[in-house]
């Protein structure tokens, strides 16, 4: 008989274990994928956390960027096109058709060769490689900035890393063809 209660015991007890960890567990699961819906509570506790990612949420009116600690990287996207694709397509995306600012020329005798011309860290008098996205390729391509682009704003297409560009226009392409698809099966 010690035996058959000492199995229940351990049973009941097993049982209970396993029934807070599932409601703790429950508890503390916010929405582990990216929503059209803006997360809820703090994405971060200080800015002095040098984890902290910057990703892209839908605020209720546009995709907009934040920053968020790590554990909470699965609430957001991680990049704009793809939050736009989901949440607001028709969201502005002139920031990755717009012409590149301030890129070099050759009928001026400028160097337009992004392997040749000095990087960002260089003097700001000589030419730099800056990134556009390209739609015709659909990726983010190097160029030579020869006058610093001024009065930049959401809708230049002008980025000082191959990534940001990235993070801002990656998969635009993809995007707009499958925009253009729908309508097409719409019509």
């Amino acid at each position: 008989a010690r035996d058959v209660i000492t199995l229940i015991a351990s049973y009941t007890l097993m049982t209970l274990v396993l029934t807070d960890q599932r409601a703790a567990s429950v508890m503390k699961n916010t929405n582990s994928e990216p929503t059209c819906m803006k997360p809820e509570g703090k994405l971060y506790d200080s800015l002095d956390d040098i984890h902290l990612k910057l990703r892209y949420i839908f605020d209720g009116e546009e995709c907009t960027t934040v920053l968020v600690k790590p554990e909470r990287v699965d609430e957001t996207f991680p990049d704009r096109i793809s939050c736009i694709k989901m949440c607001n397509p028709g969201q502005d995306t002139t920031s990755c058709t717009n012409r590149p600012p301030g890129a070099c020329r050759k009928d001026k005798g400028q160097d337009v060769n992004p392997l040749t011309c000095e990087t960002i860290y260089s003097r700001f008098e000589d030419p730099y490689v800056a990134y556009y996205y390209n739609t015709t390729v659909g990726k983010c391509t190097p160029y030579c900035v020869c006058e610093e682009p001024e009065d930049r704003d959401d809708t230049t297409n002008y980025y000082l890393s191959d990534s940001f560009c990235d993070f801002e226009c990656g998969g635009y392409k993809e995007f707009k063809a499958q925009v253009a698809q729908s309508k097409r099966s719409a019509s």
